[in-house]
């Protein structure tokens, strides 16, 4: 505090606060009136008494419009998709099938040049053969094509072919009884009838004439 010059007088250090308009924010130094508000200048209490609040609010207001705006489209994209994925046919209903045709007919076995009918399977747990019957005495390229028939149904299969099927269960007894003696081998019947035989090794299937006179890979 500091003496004026009066004595006896007090008179602070900072000097009066000066009233600010209360739509502008400036000092209020001249002219000024009173309202709801508080004190303006003359020209700022002329505008309407709501303008600088609607001013303060308008920029959030467009901003929550906009958002709304951007949820209501996302809204309305998922109810479209949703709707068009029901309607869309999947794609097993749209596939040609004729697309398909050509794949079944690699899968499907190429048909076999000769009759045959297929026997029992005989042999030990780790080998096992299939009887294949055939009628009379089919040519090397007969066989060949039975083969290629006979592997591409089953790969991994093991075939014994035959023209003559009275001695197949006795040999199956042998083969499934090795080297049970009381299970002979019947010799005669295999070197007359067993026409064949298609077998697999580490390289693939093939097909070989049983005395070992040729033999051909599939």
């Amino acid at each position: 505090m500091t003496y004026s010059q009066q004595p006896g007088a007090w008179q602070s250090p900072h000097p009066p606060m000066i009233p600010r308009c209360a739509r502008c924010g400036y000092p209020i130094q001249g002219p000024h009136t009173t309202t709801p508000y508080g004190a303006m200048h003359v020209a700022c209490a002329q505008a309407p008494a709501a303008q600088p609040a609607q001013a303060s609010r308008t920029p959030w207001v467009y901003l929550g419009l906009a958002v709304g705006a951007l949820a209501l489209v996302g809204c309305l994209g998922v109810v479209i998709a949703l709707a068009s994925s029901r309607g869309r046919p999947s794609n097993s209903q749209t596939r040609d099938p004729s697309v398909q045709e050509p794949a079944a007919a690699l899968r499907s076995p190429p048909p076999s040049p000769i009759k045959y009918t297929r026997g029992r399977t005989y042999g030990q747990s780790s080998r096992r053969w299939t009887f294949i019957l055939v009628e009379g005495k089919p040519s090397r390229a007969e066989l060949g094509g039975l083969a290629r028939h006979l592997v591409a149904a089953d790969p991994k299969g093991l075939f014994t072919i035959v023209d003559e099927a009275s001695k197949t269960e006795q040999y199956a007894a042998w083969s499934e009884h090795y080297p049970n003696d009381a299970y002979p081998f019947p010799k005669a019947w295999a070197e007359a009838h067993i026409v064949a035989r298609v077998g697999r090794d580490a390289t693939g299937s093939f097909i070989e004439e049983p005395a070992g006179r040729w033999l051909d890979r599939l």
